[in-house]
């Protein structure tokens, strides 16, 4: 068998930012107006002045506040839609898959072939996967049905590359029997089972966790870090491939 897991990050500033909701800012505090001043009981008149020049200030401070706190809610709002941009493929991208074989854990990554890009790491893996279909050799991944395998199909689609046919049956409900999701077979037949990480689930196997202090959203920071963070960023793939190929063998893949 093959194990193989993908990580994605978010696409170019300039392809990302025309894709982003339209920002709506807060509503600006208006002129301040003293009718709104509530002075309860009070009789005295310096007292009833002395309050409406106090909320009078506080209304000059949130109009001084305003245009900072517009700032903040935007940058706010493109830090999340940043966040969750690797996990569309009509907002990300894939930066590198990982792939664990009998002899060795192999990744190919973004820049490796920057003339390529993109594009070389999903035809590379439609051709491991042909030969591994050739092969009758089975492709392991964790929640690939949820995530990877559709990840990569609709970047085929939006990059223009071929897909091929058998990679989900006539009604594309089925992966083709050679792509294994360990997640699925973990849930030994209970669709109605809740999802469970590969973190967690090699832990409790007794095949330890992920890379500590590092998740897949990390991953395209890293990557796009320094020489030091990039390394940190592969070993964490790394480990993934290594973790799914070992959970594939505990659960009787082979």
């Amino acid at each position: 068998m093959i194990a193989f897991d993908i990580e994605t990050g978010p696409l170019p500033d300039e392809q990302l930012r025309p894709l982003c909701p339209g920002f709506v800012p807060p509503p600006h505090p208006g002129e301040f107006d003293p009718a709104t001043v509530k002075c309860g009981n009070l009789k005295d008149a310096a007292k009833i002045q002395e309050k409406i020049e106090a909320a009078k200030q506080a209304h000059q401070d949130l109009v001084n506040a305003f245009n900072r706190q517009v700032e903040e809610a935007r940058t706010a709002q493109w830090a999340e839609f940043l966040d969750k941009a690797p996990l569309s493929a009509l907002t990300g991208r894939v930066l590198a898959i990982g792939y664990r074989s009998e002899k060795a854990t192999v990744i190919h990554h973004l820049d490796e072939d920057r003339e390529s890009g993109e594009a070389g790491l999903v035809m590379r893996f439609w051709h491991r996967y042909r030969k591994s279909k050739a092969d009758r050799r089975p492709l392991v991944g964790h929640n690939i049905a949820g995530f990877d395998i559709p990840f990569l199909v609709r970047r085929s689609w939006l990059l223009d590359i071929e897909i091929p046919d058998s990679v989900f049956d006539s009604n594309w409900r089925y992966l083709d029997r050679i792509l294994v999701d360990t997640m699925q077979r973990w849930q030994a037949g209970n669709w109605r089972d809740t999802f469970v990480g590969l973190d967690k689930l090699g832990k409790c196997l007794g095949l330890g966790g992920k890379t500590e202090g590092v998740d897949g959203g990390d991953f395209h920071r890293l990557y796009f870090g320094t020489d030091e963070e990039r390394a940190k960023a592969l070993e964490y793939l790394t480990r993934d491939v290594e973790l799914t190929w070992l959970v594939a063998q505990r659960l009787g893949v082979v």
